[in-house]
């Protein structure tokens, strides 16, 4: 097995939260225009299953936060308190629980593409990416390996296989702490939302940031980054229609997700936000901004937000609670919202801050989102 697998059978837990100094990340940040069309990372007639180990550019540092690998095992995870401040916590990567890494078994329903007037026209060529093929692609290690680069950054882009024209929604998919730069695409099998593109009409990007922490030390070039990747999707998929802009994020990538959404520059395009065991807030945009919220039961210091001014004011009936879904699984949610908003929580029974969301949730959450356009 190569390094990353011996590396991998070490890092079995994700490290989260910690706290690295005052967050440079702004809330006003402008974005650069399109980039020129970049080349695909990898070879051969799937590139999207080439892996990229994605060292930081000349320049680019790596936040040092500890030997995540010399910790003790089972390290309780500490989330922010419930009015969203972000304390600085520390959780180390332990030998125990490997549920973070396990492969993607990817679902054949979700993959089959969806038929009608949303999935363009028919006679109509399939967008397509040069060099890159469209569909969910392949897990590299369990973990979703890099498969191209914007802005010269590696990042992993997975699209629908449909025909100009067809309405499509844009998911940025942001990992949360990981100061282990191969790994960071964790993401990629935690919220897996690569495995509907094709049954739901998605484009997912999950990018990676240069520091442990999205925009924490990172020298003023994450965000920016950012809004580049959004410029690059709209101009490069304008034979699409994107119908809305979503951002999801896990831990502290969720804590500055629910920031990023309230961005000024993309205010005209993000409908809304699936924050993963990140803190107890709402964002300070909630009142323009739908809000999907998820933790595990067995989160030590989780907290699910209290949405239900937001949800009110935007039609939804009262929160309930209860054993909605089937399998390991509690969802409750505010229903019935005014049409074009939603606004749900997952509470997740048997999950830790770390273990991957469940086929079930995933499909949930995108056919919610899918519900607003």
């Amino acid at each position: 097995m190569d390094n990353r697998l011996g590396r991998l059978g070490r890092l079995l837990c994700v490290a989260i939260l910690v706290g690295c100094g005052a967050d440079n990340g702004g809330s006003d940040g402008t974005g650069s225009g399109p980039s020129a069309l970049p080349t695909p990372i990898g070879t051969g007639a799937r590139a999207a299953t080439a892996t990229g180990d994605g060292a930081p550019a000349a320049g680019q540092t790596t936040a040092a936060q500890g030997d995540p690998v010399s910790g003790a095992a089972g390290s309780a995870a500490a989330l922010p308190p419930a009015d969203g401040t972000e304390a600085a916590t520390t959780e180390t990567m332990g030998a125990a629980g490997s549920a973070a890494v396990e492969p993607v078994t990817q679902d054949p329903a979700a993959s089959s593409p969806a038929s009608g007037p949303a999935d363009g026209d028919p006679s109509a060529p399939l967008v397509s990416i040069p060099g890159l093929d469209c569909g969910p692609g392949a897990p590299a290690l369990g973990l979703g390996g890099a498969n191209f680069q914007i802005g010269g950054r590696d990042l992993r882009l997975n699209y629908g296989c449909k025909n100009a024209g067809a309405h499509m929604t844009f998911i940025l998919n942001l990992h949360g702490t990981m100061p282990t730069e191969d790994l960071k695409l964790y993401q990629v099998p935690y919220f897996s939302a690569h495995n509907y593109v094709d049954s739901h009409n998605l484009i997912v990007v999950s990018p990676k940031s240069v520091v442990a922490q999205w925009t924490n030390g990172d020298g003023g070039v994450d965000e920016p980054h950012l809004l580049e990747i959004v410029d690059w999707v709209y101009a490069n998929f304008s034979d699409f229609q994107i119908t809305s802009m979503w951002v999801a994020g896990h831990s502290w990538g969720a804590m500055y997700a629910k920031r990023f959404v309230c961005n000024a520059a993309i205010a005209d395009k993000v409908r809304g936000v699936v924050a993963q065991a990140g803190g107890g807030n709402n964002p300070a945009c909630i009142d323009r901004i739908s809000h999907i919220h998820t933790i595990g039961e067995n989160d030590m210091g989780g907290v699910l937000p209290d949405q239900s001014a937001a949800a009110a004011a935007h039609g939804c009936d009262a929160v309930i609670s209860g054993p909605e879904m089937v399998g390991n699984n509690r969802h409750r949610w505010h229903a019935n919202c005014d049409p074009g908003w939603v606004h749900s929580d997952y509470l997740m029974l048997g999950k830790g801050h770390i273990d991957n969301i469940d086929a079930e949730v995933v499909q949930s959450i995108v056919e919610e989102i899918k519900s607003t356009e």
